[in-house]
């Protein structure tokens, strides 16, 4: 967005830009006619006056004058420029101050309900845009909540009506009953018939009520178990016999023998009961409906068919929705709450599968797929957040530093959203040291704003779990599943067909080979580890038995460089971002994808800077400054937001000493070490000294190498002799 605010930053330079030139303009001015001009002399005479007045001697008076007004001109000059500009640039922010206006009519447009669309001036134009876009926005969620309530109420009183209708009926049939003991028995047995058929039907209606209300109240949690299909088919049909006799249709039940899938068999049971219950509705009277099942590569393919009315394209599009109904005039003998479908669709998709409609030539035909497992389940795995650290505290550039683990970390969620993750997994020490009460809130509101993603994540040894840690009884959102068990637990998420298991410290350090025997106990189709650690003080780790434990894939912490212990199955993420000098290179998360069974994993780069050792190479010709000019190139070409530790290598001349200090005006310096050596011209100085030791000495190494011990031995002795030379 930066660029796109290009004209109004330009607005508020060419402001700033006019108000300085009429500044010195108008100072200039003054200065050139009033002050030095009309009011010069006889502002001195008037203060050499007063002066005297105050019985002052004339001497004294001119000398005062001079002492605090004359020889101060430049001081006043510059105050009076000051408080013109202060005045200029006073008048001049009215308009600046335009731009607030602005926006807060832009948002008093949205609050206000217009249906005119916000108008800003060019230089925010950027801001226009987005806050049409909110108002947009704004007004299709209240559309589409309007519409859902006003559906939902208008089924709660069509229902309502409904419920007094057989109501009605039942006690004025059972009233006859009740008046008439006598009646005839076919008599009586016809009325009793009547009144069973309004007593079921009310009983319908009142669980029609209860589906509204499950369905928004509750989330769909599977239970996941082995089942036959085949079975659960033909028993389904069996137990719609009477429902089928009264509208005078046959079921036939076309699978193959054993068809056995994983899956939940209430929710199951319920999905075919809903999808069979919509076909009698609207089939044909004395029409058949056919169910088959077969198996297709690996899933499992049922398909319900029935003869009846040709669904339009449109109403097969809208057939999934929540309260939708075909039958738009709705009687009360037919018909429900327009969620059969809809809960229908969601069970199956929690299971992996599809559901799909098709109507033409009067032949209507739901195709549900099972047992495929999810086409593709995404999970982001990231560790060593330390929020709550401070890194290199006391330098300059470090007073953000804090905030910026905060802000790289809601960045992160943000990515989560946006591309829809399924699991984030969080490998230990998302806190630098136990966690506030008020940070753990921060961290959950954070979470709560995922709309898709399952957080999963274990403790490490920096905020490990003391018997005080607010860890222990803080209430996390729904999304969200710590595991803070010392020993080995997991999370079961049967709509992943993902297993996640691991465990959190109960001490700083751990010495133990704790993940030697952690095995999977074989729950899901994929089984993840989190796993924080693998040095002798951390929970040492061995990849030889990592490997043996038959995980799909191991999260690993504790080590803040990412590192790959192997492909695709156990990889350290490495710290969200650069927390110590010694963490040098890229910093980020691991992406990765599970599909068909085989995890895939990449690795993304996303820290705001990094730590960069870097070595300057210093020339025997360069002087301090030039050397500082280098330091100061290298680091823009690199990126002035990283963080340097300089060492300076090679040679200068004797005479030069390099200026270490003050380079922060360069760019990040943590760190500036001079290693270089002075070029000394052993030539020269023997000749300066052949008199004396110095001379002697370079005298005996005369045919040494560079590079060889002698050399080596002729330099630092030469040194030597010239330090105590010059002492």
């Amino acid at each position: 967005m930066k660029n796109n605010y290009r004209k109004l930053k330009l607005s508020i330079l060419l402001q700033t830009v006019f108000v300085t030139a009429l500044t010195v303009l108008v100072g200039g001015v003054i200065l050139e006619y009033v002050i030095d001009g009309v009011y010069n002399d006889s502002f001195a005479n008037i203060f050499v006056k007063a002066m005297l007045d105050l019985n002052v001697s004339e001497e004294t008076a001119i000398n005062l004058y001079w002492r605090l007004i004359g020889d101060n001109k430049v001081f006043f000059m510059i105050l009076g420029f000051l408080a013109l500009f202060s005045l200029f640039f006073y008048v001049a922010l009215s308009k600046m101050t335009k731009y607030l206006d602005q926006v807060g009519d832009g948002i008093e447009n949205i609050l206000s309900d217009s249906t005119e669309p916000i108008k800003l001036i060019t230089e925010l134009k950027p801001l226009e845009i987005r806050l049409n876009e909110i108002k947009a926005t704004l007004k299709r969620q209240e559309k589409e909540a309007q519409e859902n309530e006003q559906k939902k109420n208008d089924l709660v009183l069509f229902l309502a009506h409904d419920l007094k209708t057989p109501l009605t009926s039942v006690v004025a049939y059972l009233s006859m009953l009740d008046a008439y003991p006598e009646m005839p028995t076919k008599e009586r047995a016809r009325y009793t018939h009547i009144s069973l058929e309004k007593a079921t039907r009310l009983g319908e209606l009142i669980s029609e009520f209860f589906e509204i209300t499950r369905f928004n109240l509750h989330d769909i949690v599977l239970e996941m178990a082995e089942l036959n299909l085949t079975m659960m088919l033909e028993q389904i049909a069996d137990e719609l016999y009477g429902v089928l006799q009264e509208k005078h249709l046959t079921c036939q039940v076309k699978a193959e023998d054993d068809l056995v899938i994983e899956g939940d068999a209430d929710k199951l049971a319920r999905v075919f009961d809903n999808i069979l219950r919509n076909a009698i509705v609207y089939c044909s009277e004395g029409s058949e409906l056919l169910i088959t099942a077969h198996r297709l590569n690996a899933s499992v393919e049922i398909i319900f068919e029935n003869e009846g009315h040709t669904i339009s394209p449109e109403n097969l599009d809208k057939i999934f929705d929540k309260f939708y109904r075909a039958d738009a005039a709705r009687s009360s003998s037919t018909g429900g709450a327009g969620l059969g479908l809809a809960i229908a669709k969601e069970i199956v998709e929690l299971h992996g599968g599809d559901i799909m409609a098709e109507s033409e030539e009067g032949k209507t035909r739901f195709v549900v797929t099972l047992g495929k497992g999810r086409k593709r389940m995404k999970f982001m795995h990231m560790a060593d957040v330390h929020l709550g650290a401070n890194p290199d505290a006391g330098k300059a550039y470090s007073a953000n530093r804090g905030a910026e683990l905060w802000d790289s970390f809601e960045r992160a969620l943000k990515v989560c959203e946006e591309e829809q993750v399924d699991l984030l997994l969080i490998a230990g020490d998302l806190f630098h040291r136990q966690p506030l009460l008020r940070e753990l809130k921060d961290v959950d509101y954070l979470f709560q704003g995922m709309s898709h993603t399952r957080v999963v994540f274990i403790v490490g040894n920096h905020d490990y779990l003391k018997p005080s840690s607010y860890y222990r009884e803080f209430p996390w959102s729904k999304n969200v599943y710590p595991l803070l068990s010392t020993e080995l637990a997991f999370v079961e998420f049967p709509a992943l067909g993902v297993c996640v298991y691991g465990f959190s410290y109960g001490r700083r350090e751990i010495t133990e080979r704790l993940y030697d025997a952690a095995y999977p106990k074989g729950n899901q189709a994929i089984e993840i580890l989190l796993a924080h650690g693998g040095d002798e003080k951390h929970i040492p780790m061995n990849r030889e038995k990592l490997l043996a434990l038959g995980y799909d894939y191991i999260a690993l912490g504790h080590i803040h460089r990412p590192t790959t212990i192997e492909d695709n199955r156990i990889c350290y993420s490495g710290s969200l971002e650069p927390t110590d000098k010694n963490d040098t290179g890229r910093h980020g998360y691991i992406m990765g994808t599970i599909e068909k069974g085989k995890v895939k994993t990449e690795f993304v780069t996303f820290a705001v800077r990094e730590y960069i050792h870097m070595n300057v190479a210093v020339e025997k010709e360069m002087a301090n400054r030039a050397v500082r000019g280098r330091v100061a190139e290298m680091v823009k070409a690199k990126g002035i937001q990283n963080i340097y530790k300089i060492l300076l290598t090679g040679f200068r001349q004797p005479e030069v000493l390099i200026d270490t200090e003050n380079m922060d005006q360069y760019g990040n310096i943590l760190e500036i070490v001079d290693a270089t050596e002075p070029a000394y011209d052993f030539d020269q100085i023997q000749r300066q000294n052949r008199d004396n030791l110095l001379g002697k000495y370079i005298e005996r190494f005369a045919d040494s190498v560079e590079g060889s011990i002698e050399y080596e031995a002729l330099f630092e002795g030469v040194r030597a002799l010239l330090d105590t030379k010059r002492g």
